[in-house]
């Protein structure tokens, strides 16, 4: 992946941001805590997420709020 994205730089800036909602994720996850939909991406995490119970629903209370 870093070769492409070295080779495209349009793709440096979402690669970027991937990484730091990877880690923003790894951290809540490691904590306990509920995950934000808006840092998934990929629609079968975003599912599996609610499924699992490691986040809200869309249209739900926001995270922030439960806490």
């Amino acid at each position: 992946m870093r070769r492409k994205v070295n080779e495209v730089p349009e793709l440096a800036k979402k690669y970027e941001q991937g990484l730091k909602d990877q880690a923003e994720i790894d951290r809540l996850r490691a904590n306990d805590e509920l995950v934000p939909l808006h840092l998934i991406s990929n629609p079968f995490y975003r599912r599996y997420y609610v499924e699992k119970g490691w986040s809200l629903p869309e249209g739900s209370n926001t995270v922030a709020t439960l806490k």
